[in-house]
């Protein structure tokens, strides 16, 4: 910048230039194009197949994530909690996952 007495501005879009030409001047080759073509060919494919298994459909997954209790447990619950798993350590049990 300093040597070409340039502004940041300017010294960003002169960049710029030289990375767009150097895509634009850049192809993919036939055997490249067609790869990706069946890339995203297969990739949609899948998705259809996935989506067609799908028995819940998208309002009825929204109805059911609405009905998740989000809230922070009381201390109360959260002290049952802990209660519970440090008792499992002292019935040398391994730890479930209740937290």
């Amino acid at each position: 910048m300093e040597q070409e007495n340039l502004n940041f501005t300017t010294l960003m879009k002169s960049y710029s230039d030289e990375h767009q030409q150097g895509y634009l001047s850049d192809t993919l080759s036939d055997d490249e194009m067609t790869q990706l073509q069946m890339l995203a060919y297969n990739s949609l494919l899948e998705q259809k197949q996935l989506e067609a298994g799908n028995e819940e459909n998208f309002d009825e997954y929204l109805a059911r994530k609405r009905h998740i209790n989000c809230e922070m447990p009381s201390r109360a619950d959260a002290a049952l909690s802990m209660q519970r798993y440090s008792m499992q350590f002292q019935d040398n049990k391994e730890p479930a996952n209740q937290l």
